[in-house]
């Protein structure tokens, strides 16, 4: 017996069939991946030895050339560290030898003062002596 009391709900199923097709164009692609995959071993397979030869010896001087760049350029380094290195030198010693130039002039400036104060100690001593009377005969 149906309940008076609950709702009428309709139920549908529907179907859908598709149709199949054919397996045709699977095997056309499959065809022609083959073929790519042969014409890509043919291709890869014909390099000469001479293009191989070439392509090593062409790396070779390319590795020699970065090389020979990367020396120049640690010698360059090298002969701007050496320079700045000379230039801190001849700045030290041009200063240590303004200090022994200053040196030598103040001892020589004493040496001067101390020889005028002793010429004029024996100066003085002299006159002192040439005032005194001397013994009579």
């Amino acid at each position: 017996m149906v309940d008076p009391n609950e709702p009428n709900i309709r139920h549908e199923e529907i179907h859908i069939s598709q149709a199949r097709g054919s397996t045709a164009g699977w095997w056309v692609a499959a065809v022609v991946a083959v073929a790519a995959l042969a014409g890509a071993v043919y291709v890869f397979s014909q390099g000469d030895a001479d293009n191989i030869v070439a392509a090593r010896e062409s790396g070779r001087a390319e590795a020699m050339v970065e090389t020979a760049a990367a020396q120049a350029q640690a010698a360059a380094d090298q002969a701007g560290r050496a320079s700045s290195n000379a230039a801190a030198t001849v700045v030290e010693a041009k200063r240590a030898a303004a200090e022994r130039a200053a040196s030598v002039a103040d001892r020589t400036a004493r040496a001067a003062q101390n020889s005028a104060a002793s010429a004029q100690d024996a100066a003085a001593d002299a006159s002192d002596t040439a005032l005194e009377p001397g013994p009579v005969n």
